[in-house]
């Protein structure tokens, strides 16, 4: 063989070679890209963390760093060993913009009856977003007092919520995940996730009572509430408890509601 076809031999086997390389590294990194995509139902959790203080007590505390991923939240204080909380250890989670109060799995001091509680006061406001992808991070029903009030709405009610002392005055958004009440007296905002909610109950078509597993709002609507409408969100509310229990992903909400209430766009 002459060095010419040599040479023109080898070049063909390289190029060959070459082109099954990119080819299995193509695939394999297809294959990690699927392994890490979030499911579609699951929003990724971007890490978020400021400067916070654990309370103890009514007075003091310890100053130190928040830190929430997708491993769970961390307070580091100044001084001495970081807390971690697993999503998982975590029982109940009252969530505010500036606080949150985080109870877990750990027995209290000196054999108190209950678990351990623990007071978070945050030195800037925690966005709508983040506080909806924590609690999606969580999974289990907790307070989230954090709406977006620019999220899409399908359907928006002007309220009243009653409470045995004040209350305040606000709009319920229908949204295609959930509830949320929005109003300007500070803390009383909510943001139901369907699983967050157990059942509505609405004795005539001016009154609206909302039973989650956290918390319970009783309101007076100021425009009326069809049955059909209600009928639709107590199905919701069911469908997406029901899949939960079962472990599959709960089912697209649909982009429209029933005649009643009024649209965003209206």
């Amino acid at each position: 063989m002459t060095n010419e076809k040599q040479i023109f031999t080898g070049s063909i086997l390289a190029l060959i070679l070459l082109g099954a390389c990119g080819a299995q590294t193509a695939l394999s990194g297809q294959g990690r890209q699927s392994a890490i995509t979030p499911s579609r139902n699951t929003p990724e959790f971007v890490a978020w963390e400021c400067p916070a203080r654990l309370r103890h007590g009514m007075i003091g505390g310890a100053a130190g760093i928040l830190r929430i991923d997708s491993k769970g939240i961390e307070f580091q204080p100044m001084a001495g060993t970081s807390t971690h909380w697993g999503f998982p250890e975590i029982k109940d989670l009252d969530l505010q913009k500036n606080r949150m109060v985080l109870v877990g799995y750990d027995n209290r001091k000196w054999d108190i009856p209950g678990t351990r509680r623990f007071e978070l006061e945050f030195k800037k406001e925690i966005t709508p977003a983040d506080a909806a992808s924590l609690a999606a991070e969580i999974g289990r029903p907790v307070r989230n007092r954090v709406p977006d009030p620019d999220a899409p709405a399908i359907t928006v009610i002007a309220v009243r919520r009653n409470e045995h002392f004040g209350g305040s005055n606000g709009v319920l958004r229908i949204r295609q995940d959930g509830i949320d009440y929005v109003t300007a007296q500070p803390e009383q905002s909510r943001s139901w996730r369907w699983l967050d909610l157990q059942t509505l109950s609405s004795p005539d078509p001016y009154h609206l009572f909302v039973f989650g597993y956290r918390d319970s709002y009783a309101f007076d609507l100021k425009e009326p509430l069809s049955r059909k409408v209600l009928n639709h969100l107590s199905d919701e509310i069911w469908t997406h408890n029901e899949s939960d229990m079962r472990g599959g992903p709960p089912p697209l909400a649909p982009s429209a509601l029933p005649s009643g209430g009024r649209r965003e766009d209206e």
